[in-house]
C-alpha cells in the first residue's frame, strides 16, 4: 500500500522589526545594496554591451563581498568610489537627489562608471556611464 505524503504549508511571517529602517547615515549591514529604482532611461543597463553587462555582473559579485568601508578606502579605478562634482555633470540632476547628497561613481566595466548616490547601505544607480558622457572625466 502506497503512502501519500502531503507537504505541510509553512507560513513565513516577516515582521518589520526584522528589517528595521535605520536613521539617516546609519547602516544595517555595512555592505552595499544596489538599487535601480532611479535609473535614467538614457543611461540604462539595457543599453550596455554584452561585455559591459558581464563586467557589471562581475563587479556586483566583488562589491557585494566588500564593506562600504573597504570600498571607501579602495582605489577609485579598482573597486573604490569617487565623489563627482555637480559642476562636472553633463546631465540634468534629478529632483530625487538632494542638494546635500554626494554624487559618486563606481567603476563597473573597465573604467566605465555607474553613477548615483549612497543612502545608508543602498547605492542608488542613476546612470550607467558606458560612453563617458554623464560627467567630465578630465579628458
Amino acid at each position: 500500500m502506497a503512502r501519500s505524503f502531503k507537504k505541510k504549508k509553512q507560513s513565513v511571517k516577516i515582521q518589520n522589526s526584522n528589517y528595521p529602517i535605520p536613521p539617516s547615515n546609519q547602516t544595517i549591514t555595512g555592505k552595499p545594496i544596489f538599487s535601480f529604482i532611479y535609473l535614467q532611461s538614457n543611461y540604462c543597463i539595457s543599453l550596455c554591451t554584452k561585455e559591459q553587462k558581464v563586467g557589471f555582473t562581475d563587479t556586483m559579485r566583488i562589491l557585494s563581498s566588500l564593506s562600504w568601508q573597504q570600498i571607501n578606502s579602495s582605489n577609485r579605478h579598482l573597486h573604490g568610489k569617487e565623489i563627482i562634482s555637480r559642476d562636472s555633470l553633463k546631465v540634468p540632476i534629478p529632483a530625487t537627489i538632494a542638494e546635500d547628497e554626494n554624487i559618486i561613481a563606481i567603476r563597473f566595466h573597465d573604467n566605465a562608471p555607474m553613477v548615483g548616490v549612497r543612502r545608508n547601505d543602498v547605492f542608488h544607480i542613476f546612470w550607467f556611464d558606458r560612453n563617458f558622457t554623464v560627467y567630465n572625466h578630465g579628458n
